[in-house]
């Protein structure tokens, strides 16, 4: 399928590999982050270029440039091209953005409190769209499904959000519907399709 045939180009050779070694290293007590960010690299092809914009593994120079700005990102150039960080880096270009946009619910950390792929749908989410729009996707399947028909859909990723995204994981057969939502509110977002790259 697409993420095979990603890893299976030259411009991948290794990488896995690497970026596995890396999340070992930087998250070897928290294997719900750790696998949360694995298939976000997956996901957003490793190394290979997106053949819909100029970002490099789901990385944008405008992405690199703010978390720079930010001091996020040790190590990395200021001149950095988002081809330019290794697959270490990469992971630590995740782990910042989404301890940024989580920061008010003690960052990326805080999805160890739910299931592993739960905490996959919700990090990728915000990942692939956004900040905004995709806690706006989480937020309005939180309120779609009924887990808080109070949720504020203002796009921010606080205590009130979180909670009822734990009170969901919770409930097997909730956290499955709303993971199901989240997925069917991300496709009305989604720009491109897996297809389009072939």
């Amino acid at each position: 399928g697409f993420k095979k045939d990603y890893f299976a180009k030259p411009a991948n050779e290794g990488a896995w590999n690497q970026s596995q070694s890396a999340l070992q290293q930087q998250l070897p007590d928290s294997p719900g982050l750790r696998g949360a960010l694995g298939r976000i690299y997956a996901e957003e092809g490793g190394r290979i270029r997106d053949p819909n914009d100029t970002g490099v593994g789901g990385l944008t120079a405008g992405t690199l440039r703010e978390l720079q700005e930010k001091g996020l990102l040790p190590g990395l150039p200021r001149n950095a091209t988002p081809d330019s960080p290794t697959p270490d880096q990469q992971i630590r270009a995740y782990r910042a953005y989404l301890d940024q946009t989580m920061r008010h619910i003690g960052g990326a950390r805080a999805l160890e409190d739910l299931d592993t792929d739960f905490a996959h749908a919700t990090a990728d989410a915000v990942f692939m769209h956004g900040s905004k729009g995709g806690i706006e996707a989480v937020q309005k399947a939180i309120h779609d499904v009924g887990v808080s028909r109070d949720i504020e859909i203002d796009g921010g990723m606080g205590p009130k959000t979180f909670e009822a995204l734990k009170r969901a994981n919770g409930d097997s057969v909730m956290r499955d519907v709303l993971q199901n939502k989240i997925a069917d509110n991300r496709e009305r977002l989604r720009e491109w399709k897996p297809s389009e790259l072939e």
